[in-house]
């Protein structure tokens, strides 16, 4: 004999009521009606379809199909499509050609753009400087002139003494 406390049956009591009581709320005839109603729509959907009159009709087809392309015409299709898969070979094989080479010229372009950048850019600089000298011997003239034909500025006067003659 197992001794348990009153209050744990009561527990288990209780829950196994709540179980019967939310089966009795089943509607299993319900439940029933419904699936039977489902089963004979289907039933019924199937025989309206009609299968065997669309299989007629795809065989119909079918023998239509073959009676116009004969065993020449296929042949002359079938030859068509190997024509057609070999003339895509080749494109793909010319295409993937022009292809590198529109990326050989793209490289040897940007090659080339590169130097002739590094070559402005030394011709920038190089008339830049040339700019600034001129700028300075434009000054120099302009300010000492005879600096042009001397090389040096003239002597200096002595003011005074021209004064005092």
């Amino acid at each position: 004999m197992i001794v348990t406390k009153a209050s744990e049956i009561k527990k288990f009591t209780e829950g196994m009521d709540t179980i019967i009581g939310q089966l009795k709320d089943l509607d299993m005839k319900g439940m029933s009606a419904s699936v039977k109603e489902s089963f004979d729509l289907l039933n019924e959907t199937i025989k309206n379809a009609s299968v065997k009159e669309i299989s007629s009709d795809i065989r119909y087809s079918f023998s239509q199909v073959k009676s116009i392309l004969t065993a020449d015409k296929w042949n002359r299709i079938m030859n068509s499509m190997e024509n057609l898969a070999a003339s895509f070979a080749e494109f793909s094989k010319t295409s993937d050609s022009a292809m590198k080479s529109g990326e050989r010229l793209m490289r040897n372009t940007e090659a080339r753009f590169s130097v002739l950048q590094r070559r402005l850019m030394s011709t920038v600089r190089n008339f830049e400087s040339a700019t600034s000298k001129l700028n300075g011997l434009i000054d120099a003239v302009a300010d000492q002139p005879s600096q042009v034909i001397f090389s040096r500025p003239p002597r200096e006067r002595d003011v005074e003494r021209e004064n005092s003659k």
